[in-house]
């Protein structure tokens, strides 16, 4: 203890003036901020090689965790090392681990698991597509399609259905870490029927549902998804309650629900998409039905820092983006839907519910 003491004080006396003097905050934040790339990187590497399963049932030595894994066990080592001074593992011994609250998310089957998400974030074509940002904001065209000559949905679904499987994955369990907050947050007891449009495999519309006995859901997406769907709302006991209806929102969507759902959907595109897609709800709606948007919206000034940075992630792969409130006003407006009111809701990961009405047909 005494020589780390002397260590620190040594380190501080040849530190430059300005940052010893708390000058160099800026230099420290930049530093950190691109070292977290690192911890990123090795977050992924941990999932990959499979370390939370190993340590599921207790704690073990790294010679024991490389023998499961198939590691060189220095090396891992150093990897458990580097995790677990950010609390994603612990040392309990030198040389042995245990799991942590951080740690146990990484397992693929967990409440809250980012297992999934942890692996689309070493995905060539994520990674290339960030790599590629640049490019974005010089031409202002998605990364994506300018590196693989095709949009991100034709190539999940034509040319990489193994990406495609785990980008579904990865985005349903992003998606469960607010199912409650959004169910929670908006009052769904005077309606009956809720229609999730592009609700993938039906994961908010079961919360939903779970806390409203007397609703009913229509699912609507495309074939692929609906089909993979019907095996979900089934092991949830919610099969009755539901109708599943296969179609493109582009197109049309089913007619005469109470309220129009859509979570995670307009951010995807760009304004002549997400207003095409809007319309197609306003015929479809009934005069007292109501639009609900969940996404989040964008707040002024240095607010919604984690929002803006995900915008970016729009920009690299998709034609959407995230939005403001006057940018929602103006995508309803466009198509015939009267923004009355945005709810927070109580999750940290800030989605709002962005409500919309018919407006009076003239």
């Amino acid at each position: 203890m005494q020589i780390d003491k002397e260590l620190s004080m040594s380190q501080k006396q040849h530190m430059p003036s300005d940052i010893r003097s708390g000058a160099g905050s800026s230099q420290l934040f930049l530093v950190d901020a691109l070292n977290s790339i690192r911890i990123a990187r090795s977050i992924s590497c941990a999932v990959k090689i499979g370390i939370a399963e190993v340590l599921k049932e207790g704690p073990k030595t790294v010679d024991e965790i490389a023998t499961a894994t198939g590691t060189h066990a220095p090396s891992l080592y150093r990897l458990l090392r580097a995790l677990a001074s950010v609390d994603i593992f612990a040392e309990v011994a030198t040389g042995t681990f245990e799991q942590t609250e951080r740690s146990t998310l990484l397992l693929p089957d967990v409440p809250g698991s980012v297992h999934g998400l942890a692996l689309l974030s070493e995905t060539e074509f994520l990674c290339r597509s960030w790599e590629a940002l640049e490019l974005s904001v010089r031409t202002g065209r998605t990364a994506f399609e300018q590196l693989y000559g095709a949009n991100l949905w034709d190539y999940l679904t034509q040319h990489s259905p193994e990406d495609g499987r785990l980008f579904s994955r990865a985005m349903t369990s992003r998606s469960e870490l607010f199912d409650m907050a959004i169910a929670t947050a908006y009052d769904f007891s005077s309606m009956h029927t809720i229609a999730d449009i592009g609700g993938g495999r039906g994961s908010q519309l079961v919360t939903i549902l779970r806390q409203n006995p007397h609703m009913s859901g229509w699912l609507f997406d495309r074939a692929p998804v609906i089909a993979e769907a019907e095996a979900y709302l089934s092991q949830a006991n919610l099969r009755e309650r539901c109708t599943l209806l296969v179609g493109d929102f582009f197109e049309a969507v089913p007619a005469g629900a109470d309220v129009y759902f859509l979570k995670q959907v307009i951010h995807n595109w760009d304004d002549l998409q997400s207003v095409q897609i809007l319309r197609n709800i306003r015929m479809a709606m009934k005069p007292q039905s109501k639009v609900l948007i969940v996404d989040p919206v964008i707040l002024p000034g240095k607010d919604s820092q984690a929002v803006k940075f995900f915008d970016l992630q729009m920009l690299v792969l998709f034609s959407g983006k995230e939005r403001t409130e006057e940018e929602y006003r103006y995508l309803y407006a466009s198509a015939g839907i009267k923004l009355t009111r945005i709810i927070p809701t109580c999750s940290v990961h800030s989605p709002v519910i962005v409500e919309g009405v018919a407006m009076e047909e003239k």
